[in-house]
């Protein structure tokens, strides 16, 4: 009899080892989990601007009606393109693009850019000779102009547009590119 109970006891406990194994083992995963949501979900709810974007509100002067800007953010990198069309001398078309490169920072609704590189292409060759010489002696003037103006603050308006004011409270409103 004593025997039996010994076993049975031994049983019991050794049952009970195993469900606080097993325990501690989801204990641990869900102490994973709960890690894994607050390292991965930090922004949960909240869109994220890497991604192309249509951009409106970039109201430059001289800039022809018609003109398209766009922005890509990558992972901490970013471009800004412009292209525009105006009719040249002859009445043909001239083509530009224009494309602003740096990186960014977003911290809360914060938005921070670097601007860091300028390029300059047109189709007509000309202008694009005009463009090689005057990027030469003012891009470094151009990117120190445009870092003065390189953050804002970012208000979502869904996961596809988000309104950006600027320093000098230029509202510019992004659109998400759907692929």
């Amino acid at each position: 009899m004593g025997q039996v109970f010994i076993t049975q006891l031994l049983g019991r406990k050794l049952q009970f080892l195993g469900i606080l194994c097993y325990l501690l083992r989801m204990k641990k995963a869900f102490a994973l989990s709960i890690l894994a949501v607050i390292v991965v979900g930090c922004g949960a709810g909240k869109p994220g601007i890497v991604g192309d974007w249509d951009v409106s509100g970039l109201d430059a002067p001289g800039m022809p009606s018609g003109s398209k800007a766009t922005m890509a953010f990558q992972d901490k990198d970013f471009n800004l393109t412009f292209k525009m069309s105006q009719n040249g001398p002859t009445g043909k078309p001239i083509n530009l693009t224009m494309i602003y490169g740096g990186t960014y920072e977003v911290k809360g609704e914060d938005l921070t850019m670097k601007f860091t590189s300028f390029d300059a292409k047109s189709d007509d060759a000309a202008v694009q000779k005009m463009l090689e010489g005057s990027l030469a002696a003012g891009k470094q003037t151009m990117l120190d102009n445009m870092n003065k103006t390189n953050s804002g603050k970012l208000a979502w308006d869904g996961e596809d547009k988000v309104t950006m004011k600027s320093k000098n409270n230029q509202d510019l409103v992004l659109v998400r590119v759907k692929k």
